[in-house]
C-alpha cells in the first residue's frame, strides 16, 4: 500500500474512532441530561400540591414544605424504591425540603403516598410514571 494510501485510512480510522466515542458519551449522559425536578408543596391545608405529579424514571421529586407543619411522605408499596430514601421520607419534615430521585429502571405505573400525621384529613399524593 502507498504511503499516501495508509495516511487516508489512518487519518479515517482516527475519525471513525473520534466519532465511536463521540456517541458513546452522549448516549451515556443523556438520560442525566433528561430527567426534569419536579416540587411538590405541603402546605397548611394538609394537602400535597399538586396532588398528582407525572414523572419519568430518574426525575428528581422535591417535597417543600414552607409553613413548617410536621408532614412525611409515605409510599402506599416502597418496594420499588431505595429502603434509606423511603426511611428519609418517612421522618418528620419540619420547614424546608426533601428530595427524592426516583430509579432510572421503575416501572411505568402509579406510585401512591401520603403524609402519616395528616392521612386522616386526605393528605394524599401520586407520582405517575411515564
Amino acid at each position: 500500500m502507498k504511503a499516501w494510501m495508509k495516511s487516508i485510512a489512518r487519518r479515517a480510522s482516527l475519525l471513525v474512532a473520534a466519532v465511536v466515542l463521540f456517541a458513546g458519551a452522549l448516549f451515556a449522559v443523556a438520560p442525566n441530561a433528561l430527567a426534569e425536578s419536579h416540587t411538590v408543596e405541603m402546605n397548611t391545608m394538609l394537602k400535597f400540591s399538586p396532588e398528582t405529579v407525572t414523572a419519568k424514571a430518574g426525575d428528581t421529586i422535591v417535597w417543600s414544605n414552607p409553613a413548617g407543619l410536621p408532614h412525611n411522605v409515605v409510599f402506599e408499596d416502597a418496594s420499588k424504591f431505595d429502603a434509606g430514601q423511603v426511611k428519609q421520607l418517612g421522618q418528620l419534615l419540619g420547614k424546608g425540603e426533601a428530595e427524592f430521585t426516583l430509579p432510572s429502571d421503575l416501572p411505568a405505573g402509579t406510585y401512591s403516598y401520603y403524609c402519616a400525621p395528616h392521612r386522616g384529613a386526605g393528605m394524599a399524593g401520586k407520582i405517575v410514571v411515564q
